[in-house]
């Protein structure tokens, strides 16, 4: 079961000629390879949207995500009992007020064959 971070903050080399990925290479429909994992980024956030836009980068309109039939059964299974408790602390919120600005984008891995391995990411990208 994938837990965690997959990697760290640092500059990620884009190719064997020396190159590294840019927040200017991403964009929805793009196909982005990491040490390895490949990740398709399918849908950003609106900052990222925005900011983007203010930087003379047509922005891809957003893809769905591949249906996932665990998932899918988990939600049809959870229907009978649902309840929720409201929470009072948003950590995300208050990270992305305070922190430097993050571009946030949705992906899912291309690379496992079972559905676990097949799940959603979100890629953070840093501005510099």
């Amino acid at each position: 079961m994938p837990q965690g971070k997959l990697i760290k903050r640092q500059r990620l080399p884009k190719n064997d000629q020396g190159d590294h990925w840019h927040w200017k290479d991403l964009n929805n429909g793009v196909n982005v390879t990491f040490y390895g994992k490949v990740f398709h980024i399918v849908n950003m956030d609106k900052f990222t949207s925005n900011f983007l836009d203010s930087e003379g980068i047509i922005v891809k309109p957003s893809e769905g995500l591949p249906i996932d039939p665990y998932i899918e059964s988990r939600k049809n299974a959870a229907a009978l009992s649902t309840f929720t408790t409201p929470l009072s602390f948003n950590k995300q919120k208050q990270f992305l007020e305070l922190d430097r600005k993050v571009l946030r984008f949705f992906a899912f891995g291309m690379t496992g064959k079972t559905c676990s391995e097949r799940c959603v990411r979100l890629l953070y990208m840093y501005v510099y």
